[in-house]
């Protein structure tokens, strides 16, 4: 049998001691072929500012979601072959499909109300639909956007800082019928209360124990802040910055109520509550303040404060603590 002794590339003749043989169980043929160049890693960052994270690539079902979650920092890791591996493959295809709420895993409209499912489940323009069903999906980089996000939680860093009340399980997180709460805290932290770091968590938690009229001094004090700094009107106080205003308004509260109510009718006459007398305190203040001024210095008993005490008494023609004639 005649054997064509050319080079199957080029056409050229091969030497005439040119054997073809297989190595390793590969042609020549195939020993020739470029290897494939593999694909980029994708990299995941996520609102927060965190550092990038690095997504599996390998796409076996919904298995590379949980694989991404098992390289997430100080979340319970999801063991592949267990029950709670199963369902978090089943939770994660129904929030890949825009699908939230589907069987079996069912909210009551009041906690769907809250989650704001229909949000979550509207199909936005221009997505990508997959199979002969054409089923609209979301992409894998939002998913990994959102378990990266919503794991913040099980951060140090990040509110609660109670760990032991979070769930111990993927499946837990993503769906626990028996929680008293909003079922989901997945979801929950996606759309109704966003990880919050220590600090504000904290500071919600201060504003909430607050009452409202206090806060409405704190509201005073922090304009005069940002008055004085030239900082932007949405500035928001840190917690530190917020228990020192907090601070401020307890002491002003305190030094108010040593106003003597019934000699000279002092108080009844200029201060018939604590809300005018804050307001002198605040004109005061707001033409005194200088750029760069901490907010440590609208404390009661620093030099604005002995100066606001001082401009009153003149006014009046009393100190206003003992009600005696200056």
């Amino acid at each position: 049998m005649c054997q064509d002794n050319s080079c199957p590339y080029c056409g050229q003749p091969l030497p005439a001691n040119f054997q073809r043989k297989r190595i390793k169980g590969l042609s020549v043929k195939d020993k020739l072929k470029k290897p494939r160049k593999r694909a980029e890693t994708p990299v995941v960052t996520t609102l927060w500012g965190q550092a990038p994270v690095t997504a599996p690539t390998k796409k076996t079902g919904m298995n590379r979601f949980i694989e991404f979650w098992n390289t997430l920092p100080h979340v319970p890791k999801c063991k592949k072959g267990t029950k709670s591996y199963t369902s978090a493959c089943k939770f994660l295809e129904q929030f890949r499909r825009f699908e939230v709420g589907s069987p079996p895993f069912l909210f009551t409209s009041e906690v769907a109300k809250k989650l704001n499912i229909k949000k979550i489940n509207k199909i936005p323009p221009n997505v990508s639909r997959r199979g002969p069903t054409q089923v609209p999906v979301r992409r894998d980089d939002e998913i990994f956007e959102a378990l990266a996000t919503a794991a913040l939680v099980y951060d140090p860093q990040y509110a609660p800082l109670n760990k032991k009340v979070l769930p111990g399980t993927l499946f837990g997180f993503l769906y626990n019928a028996y929680s008293k709460g909003l079922i989901s805290m997945f979801l929950s932290k996606l759309e109704l209360c966003p990880p919050l770091l220590l600090d504000a968590g904290r500071l919600d938690e201060l504003e909430q124990q607050t009452p409202d009229w206090k806060l409405d001094i704190v509201e005073i004090v922090r304009g005069l802040y940002i008055y004085a700094n030239r900082k932007p009107e949405d500035y928001e106080l840190s917690l530190e910055e917020f228990k020192i205003a907090l601070n401020v308004t307890n002491r002003i509260i305190s030094r108010y109520e040593k106003i003597p109510t019934n000699q000279y009718h002092t108080l009844l006459h200029h201060f018939p509550n604590h809300t005018e007398f804050v307001e002198w305190w605040r004109g005061y203040c707001q033409e005194h303040v200088w750029q760069g001024m901490p907010i440590q210095a609208l404390l009661p008993g620093k030099a604005m404060w002995n100066k606001f005490v001082d401009f009153v008494n003149a006014d009046l023609g009393r100190d206003i603590f003992t009600g005696e004639r200056i």
